[in-house]
This record gives structure tokens, sequence and C-alpha cells, in this order.
């Protein structure tokens, strides 16, 4: 929807501050206002900036300018064209600065640009920008604003492959979402792989076990439980989760039934995995016998990046491993192929039944590629 404060000014032909707006302004505008009627938001787009500018070259009031400068910044973000929304809702970030806003104003039109730079691949800027936003209230604030602030935070550091970067903005995101009880959105299984990751990049299991676990519950609410990335997403959760022991099994149990992210219409969390399917009588288990780990890629380390890959393989009855997939490769491909490459090589003594050589399936591991150890 566009903010159209003047509609009926363009038939007084004067500003809400009570000054005369020329006809300058006022034919582009009246052309704008036809086009959004007539839904030409391309067409709207040309004659908003034509009032833009026109109003700046009239040095017409400031509150109708400001009029002027959103309806601008918000035809280019309704079309698509992310560098001169960006561009445009930075303008009016000065205009009510300038004028002496109310901060929740001003940190929104912060939030708006900030989309908008990271819309259009401006990473750098994007992340100032959001904490520009953020800078504007006291520190432990909760509102919609600081969460759209961190969450373009943490995206945009995720795009740029910074996985250890993008975990806290991403944690403190959540940690808003709980406390101002906002409606779920698909954002939060985004934010959740984030925090996910990043704890398992600095091995901190049980942390990692909480938002990979949110991730998947939120992927399968908002998926659905068939779906292929919420299904390997709570594959991912279940081996970290088996990796807990019991006390930390039981405190990760207590801290979802207690947080404020499982409030939301998502599933209950479960104390217990669910059991593996029942081994035959005389089944003895695969075990490594030589795993060497993978070899950190060279692009990766040359630019200075971190991950984490979790692989899915078989324990072949010859003790080799095959039907190797790479579940998740974060926050770059180079990292799973590493891991593909090392399990390739890897050897076991085979599962067995009754003494038999059988194929073990379902085999996991992870692999964190991790600079500062």
């Amino acid at each position: 929807m566009h903010r159209i404060l003047i509609a009926v000014l363009a038939v007084l032909w004067v500003s809400a501050a009570g000054h005369a707006i020329p006809p300058s302004v006022m034919e582009p505008y009246r052309a704008y206002m036809a086009a959004i009627e007539s839904d030409d938001l391309e067409d709207a787009a040309t004659h908003a900036e034509a009032a833009y500018q026109a109003g700046v070259a009239a040095q017409i009031d400031a509150d109708t300018l400001a009029a002027l400068a959103e309806n601008r910044a918000q035809i280019y973000t309704d079309t698509g064209d992310h560098r001169r929304a960006a561009a445009a809702w930075n303008d009016l970030t000065g205009m009510l600065e300038r004028a002496g806003a109310d901060v929740d104003a001003r940190a929104r039109v912060h939030v708006l640009a900030a989309s908008q730079e990271l819309a259009a691949g401006q990473r750098r800027n994007a992340l100032n920008r959001a904490g520009q936003a953020l800078e504007l209230f006291p520190e432990g604030s909760a509102s919609s604003i600081v969460f759209e602030a961190l969450l373009i935070q943490a995206t945009a550091e995720w795009q740029s492959q910074r996985v250890r970067s993008a975990g806290p903005p991403a944690v403190r995101a959540l940690d808003v979402f709980g406390a101002i009880e906002a409606q779920p959105t698909t954002s939060l299984i985004q934010l959740s792989v984030f925090a996910g990751s990043y704890y398992a990049l600095v091995r901190e299991p049980s942390e990692s076990a909480f938002y990979l676990s949110l991730a998947a519950d939120y992927a399968e609410l908002f998926l659905g439980r068939g779906d292929r990335y919420a299904i390997e997403l709570g594959t991912w959760a279940n081996y970290v989760r088996r990796g807990l022991d019991d006390a930390q099994r039981e405190a990760l149990f207590n801290r979802q039934v207690q947080s404020p992210l499982y409030l939301a219409d998502i599933a209950r969390p479960a104390q217990d995995e669910v059991e593996p399917e029942p081994r035959p009588a005389g089944w003895v288990d695969a075990s490594p016998s030589n795993r060497i780990p993978p070899t950190y890629p060279s692009a990766m380390l040359h630019a200075d990046l971190e991950g984490v890959a979790v692989v899915q393989f078989s324990v072949l009855e010859n003790g080799r491993t095959g039907n190797i997939n790479v579940l998740f490769s974060v926050p770059h491909q180079e990292f799973g192929r590493a891991a593909r490459r090392a399990v390739q090589q890897w050897r076991y003594t085979p599962a067995t039944v009754d003494g038999v050589p059988v194929v073990r399936d379902g085999v996991h591991t992870q692999f964190e590629f991790n600079l500062r150890d």
C-alpha cells in the first residue's frame, strides 16, 4: 500500500502546513495518482520521482516533501527496483533526522532502507544501516523494528558466508521474537539455522541442538512434515541430540518446554528420540577402523571462511562407505565436498548379523571447519 498523504491536496493545491503547492509539483503528483489508480506501477514510479524532484527544486515545506519522498521510496520498493528504493529510503532518513522525528519512525525507515540494500546485494551497507536502527534503542529493547534489524544483520552476515558473525544477531533476533510474542514467519527457520550452525561451528552441542530442533519444528509448520528440507533439518537435529548426555538432554527438554519460542503453534518438543527400528537378533553394529578427517578446502582457507558439513552414508559389507549424501554444507558447498572426499576414504569393520557382514544404513557425522581452534 502506498502512503498517499496529500490526495485531497491535489485538488486544494495547499500543503498540510498551509503552503501553496506549485504546479511543477502538482502535475507529476496527479499523474502519479492516476498511474496508481490504473495499477501501472512503473509509470507511477516515474511520476513519483518527478514529483519529489520538483518538490526539492521548489523547496516546498518539509512535511509535504517527506510525504512525496515516502511515496517515491515505496513505489520503488513495490516495483522491485531495490537500489533506487534503498537510495530513496536513505533520503527519507535524512529528512526525518533533520525534522527530529520520533525514534520509531526513524528506525523504521532505517530498516526499510537496509532491507532494500540487502535485496540489492549491498550487504555491508545493509549491516551498517540496520546497526544505525539498533543504535536508536536502549540495549535489550524488544520490538518488531529491533527484530527486523537483527534479522537483516544476521542474513547479511550469512550471505557473506560468515557463520560466526551471523550467529549472535540471529540468537538476539530469536530472543526478541520470543519477547514480543509476534506472529511466526518463515524467517524463524533461517534464523534458527543460522544460530544452530553457529553453535555447531563453535562446538556447543546443547545450544546447537536447541536451535536446530527449533528450525526443524518451524520447517514442519511452514513447509510440511514431508518437505525434504524439514526432514533433513530434523535429521541434523536428531544427530546433535544423540550426542548429548542424559543431563544435557533433560536440560534441553526443559528449555524447550519453557521457551516462549515454543509457545507458537509448532510441534511440541519431545524428551526422547524416536526409537530406531529394532535390529535383528545377532546384530553387531559397524565400527570405524580408519577415519582420517577432511582437508580444509584451500579456497575457503584463503578466504578465511569457516563452515559446517553434515554427511549421511552407509557402511557396506566390505567395510567401505557408500551412498554418501551431504545433507548440509554451510555456508559454502566446498565444505560438503571436502567432507564427502574424506568419508569416501573411511573404512569400518562392517556390521554383522550372526557373523555375516551386512549393510549399515543411516550413519551420520558432522564436520566443523574451524579456523579459531
